[in-house]
């Protein structure tokens, strides 16, 4: 992500936080269609920090307990403090891409459903590792979308707050 892409994901997180909930969830909380009275646990990985905030925001509102962290060392480091239902990261970042840090969460806890979320969509060798490869820029619902069918194919038990 460029500084440019960042500073616009800076604004949007502004101006969704005036306007919401009517954008974010128009008619009524996204629940997920499998355990719809039962919010779920979702880390959002990312480099750029508006983004990250941004993605945990739609979540939040959405009814999911989500919670953002910058970059893939803080990821895992947050990612331990679980457990979690869903991870999204972000496929490009330094310390800790991506790729590596699925990797870890593969060993660390396997079944753990993880999202990525990449501008390089071609650079994802093997995409059916990931529970969904989500193409950045991407929308409210691709995102909501993404989640809830992670949450759907999971084989592990919901995890709650």
């Amino acid at each position: 992500m460029t500084r440019v892409d960042a500073n616009l994901a800076e604004i949007l997180l502004c101006r969704i936080t005036e306007l919401a909930p009517a954008i974010l969830c128009p008619s009524s909380s996204f629940m997920t269609s499998s355990h719809p009275a039962i919010p779920t646990k979702v880390l959002i990985v990312d480099d750029e920090p508006g983004m990250a905030r941004l993605m945990a925001y739609v979540l939040t509102a959405a009814g999911y307990h989500a919670e953002a962290a910058v970059g893939g060392p803080e990821g895992w480091k947050q990612f331990q403090t679980g457990p979690w239902s869903v991870v999204i990261s972000d496929w490009t970042m330094e310390g800790l891409s991506g790729d590596d840090l699925a990797q870890r969460i593969e060993r660390h806890s396997p079944g753990t459903p993880v999202i990525i979320a990449t501008g390089r969509p071609h650079a994802i060798s093997n995409p059916a590792l990931y529970a969904s490869v989500m193409m950045k820029p991407f929308g409210r619902l691709d995102l909501l979308n993404a989640v809830d069918q992670a949450l759907q194919r999971s084989t592990l038990p919901l995890e709650t707050t």
